[in-house]
């Protein structure tokens, strides 16, 4: 299957320096008696103004990835075991919780998935956007009102003064997800990542809140983490992709490049999943079985129990993420006939 992207890819000159870099960055969960490994030494890099999604199903370590960026692994139990997660040059993994803290609002932000648990249900909408601009920027009771109700006019919610006092309860999934954005957009992020921040509302509604998105970044040029398992959402926003599989990145590079010649058979099993105007009535096309148990991962690419051109290549040894065009990467030991032939 072919998708074609419509977005533009911004500037990132080899001079300039990324915003945001994951170096070999692994994360575990530990239980009693098991260690989960989430994310297994992933590399990636986010530069101003850039759009980067990070793709894959659920499961495959998109979300552990955001919130250890953020500083905010479960805890106990979550745990960065090796690597890197460098903003503007500093290596975050080794600075303390309080230090990490000052960095949240007007460095680094999240929307979370699910907005309706996320926001407090005893509190007004007005008084959640507030909190930060009252404890960061000492702004005065008037003060704090007035910027609360500028961000909810940017998000587009209507009736901004009166819904100022309303409770979460009390908006759609759709106006609760813009509170949300105008919380995470109040101290003007330089990052701001976006962990599925349309799965729970509807198509019209999606695009509303991607177009959002978009025109804030654009006006801010602000970089944005795309976290989403919807490839549509993905080809029309991002402008480079990360395929995510058990932790793993198996392919990345810009998303035309990458949905119009994919050269991972995950990566291919996604894009067919997808129904295509053409189908009348047939089944849709999956990836037979199922994520494997990241305590108990397979031997040698992670990938090997579902793929059609595993071979005992595959079932022994896992295969490094390498160039295989300027700019395009694959985990993959026959990547290059992935792409030039696709699968069976």
């Amino acid at each position: 299957m072919k998708t074609t992207a419509t977005t533009t890819q911004p500037d990132t000159p080899a001079e300039s320096k990324p915003l945001v870099e994951l170096r070999n960055l692994s994360i575990e969960f530990h239980s009693r008696n098991k260690i989960a490994k989430a994310v297994n030494s992933i590399s990636l890099e986010v530069y101003q103004g850039e759009t980067l999604a990070i793709l894959g199903e659920s499961g495959s370590g998109k979300s552990a990835t955001a919130l250890a960026i953020m500083g905010l692994l479960p805890k106990p139990g979550g745990v960065i075991s090796g690597g890197e997660i460098c903003f503007e040059g500093k290596n975050l993994v080794k600075w303390t919780e309080a230090e990490r803290r000052n960095l949240y609002g007007d460095s680094l932000s999240i929307i979370f998935q699910d907005p309706l648990s996320a926001l407090n249900p005893v509190l007004t909408v007005g008084y959640q956007i507030g909190e930060a601009l009252r404890k960061r920027k000492n702004l005065s009771k008037k003060e704090t009102k007035k910027r609360v109700i500028e961000l909810m006019n940017l998000v587009r919610i209507p009736d901004a003064e009166t819904r100022y006092k309303q409770y979460p309860y009390q908006f759609s999934g759709g106006m609760q997800q813009r509170v949300m954005i105008a919380l995470a957009l109040a101290l003007n992020p330089k990052l701001l990542i976006a962990d599925e921040p349309t799965t729970a509302l509807d198509v019209t509604v999606q695009a509303q809140i991607m177009r959002l998105l978009k025109d804030l970044q654009t006006n801010n040029h602000m970089g944005l983490i795309l976290i989403s398992h919807d490839l549509g959402v993905v080809a029309e926003n991002a402008d480079r992709v990360a395929v995510m599989y058990a932790g793993h990145i198996v392919e990345t590079g810009d998303v035309q490049t990458v949905f119009q010649n994919p050269a991972h058979p995950y990566t291919i099993g996604l894009m067919n999943s997808i129904p295509s105007d053409a189908q009348t009535g047939g089944r849709l096309k999956s990836i037979e079985g199922l994520p494997p148990n990241l305590a108990e991962p397979p031997s040698g690419c992670a990938f090997h129990p579902r793929c059609s051109m595993a071979t005992n290549l595959c079932r022994e040894r896992q295969p490094a993420l390498e160039e295989i065009a300027p700019g395009h990467k694959s985990a993959c030991h026959f990547a290059k006939d992935v792409l030039n032939h696709g699968i069976s």
